[in-house]
């Protein structure tokens, strides 16, 4: 048997039922026809044998390479990329562990859930929004019940009791004889509902930095007297504006000065605060501080003012000055430069003595 016969043999690709056909369609036993009819045979096998062998290499090839549509009636399984290798993309849903699978909670949409009975009482929501009040200044809505949340449970009212009050003036609808849509939400209607005296009023607001309030005009007898107060929206923002700008100023000099870790948690605000005098000795500030701060100051904000030029309309104006307070260093500071000392003012008296008022309140 020739090599290729033989080849062709140890493949399978030789019937020998084949064979005994090609003898009978020769017409005899010649050795020579016989092997003429299965040399070609085996030759045509071989063919379609090496045909099947390249399509089986090519066609992964292609598709994994170019990307190629495989030639149509042969199936070949589409592969996905995973974290973990492939996986055969195929119609059939994925199979999933039921336990890593988070159970979906039924949807109940015929029924509400109910309220419930024991709800604790939190705070409404704050004034603003398109009921926004625009014709006072802020501090007239501004209820300062955690201020004086001790002096109130002292005199029996709880925090319950405050929020129920609290919530049954919060809303504009029950207002409609004024342009405020809160004219029973007010300052003036706190210290009268929950009756806290007016020297109680001024010591807590003094020890807690609330300085948005006039107390004359809050204890007035009259409440338009309050009410006009508080709509004179001009006064009171430049007042607000010197008040936030002496705040300020205290916070530059623990900024400036203050080096130790302890020195950092000193106290601007609140009852244990130290005034501007107490800043300056904790932090030997020196006069000059003070002068060269406020130049610096008006020079940043001239700088920062466009020039007028010509065309432009005479009405569009730059921004007023910086407002401050009258500020006036001898109260702090002797002629030869050391800080006073004062026997019988407190911390809140000498800054306002500084700031040139009679109160660091609103108005005065």
């Amino acid at each position: 048997m020739k090599k290729s016969e033989k080849l062709c043999d140890e493949m399978g690709l030789i019937d020998e039922k084949y064979i005994e056909e090609a003898e009978q369609a020769a017409g005899d036993c010649s050795p020579v026809r016989r092997r003429g009819i299965v040399l070609r045979r085996t030759l045509i096998a071989a063919a379609v044998a090496a045909v099947v062998g390249a399509t089986a290499f090519m066609i992964p090839a292609m598709i994994k390479g170019r990307g190629t549509t495989p030639p149509a009636g042969i199936p070949i399984e589409s592969e996905s990329e995973t974290e973990f290798g492939t996986e055969p993309l195929t119609d059939e849903p994925k199979q999933t562990d039921p336990r890593e699978t988070e159970p979906t909670p039924p949807t109940n949409t015929t029924h509400a859930d109910p309220e419930p009975t024991n709800t604790v009482p939190v705070d409404p929501p704050p004034i603003g929004g398109s009921n926004l009040c625009t014709v006072h200044f802020e501090g007239y809505h501004s209820l300062p019940y955690y201020t004086f949340k001790e002096y109130l449970s002292e005199t029996g009212v709880s925090e319950e009791d405050y929020l129920t009050w609290e919530k049954s003036i919060s809303s504009p609808g029950n207002n409609t004889s004024s342009d405020c849509p809160y004219e029973d939400y007010t300052i003036r209607a706190f210290v009268e509902r929950f009756d806290i005296p007016r020297d109680v009023f001024v010591e807590t607001c003094r020890r807690f930095n609330e300085f948005d309030y006039n107390p004359d005009v809050i204890y007035s007898e009259d409440s338009a007297i309050t009410d006009d107060f508080y709509r004179d929206l001009e006064s009171r923002v430049k007042e607000k504006k010197k008040m936030d700008d002496f705040e300020q100023l205290k916070t530059v000099l623990k900024e400036e000065f203050a080096e130790t870790e302890e020195d950092q948690h000193v106290s601007l605000f609140g009852p244990n605060r130290l005034g501007v005098l107490g800043l300056v000795k904790r932090f030997d500030v020196p006069r000059s501080f003070f002068e060269e701060y406020w130049a610096k100051q008006d020079k940043e904000y001239q700088e920062s003012i466009p020039p007028f030029m010509p065309g432009d309309d005479p009405d569009d104006q730059p921004p007023a000055p910086i407002v401050r307070y009258d500020y006036d260093l001898d109260v702090l500071y002797d002629e030869d430069g050391t800080p006073k000392t004062y026997e019988d003012k407190t911390e809140y008296e000498i800054d306002a003595m500084f700031c040139g008022v009679d109160e660091l309140f609103l108005g005065y």
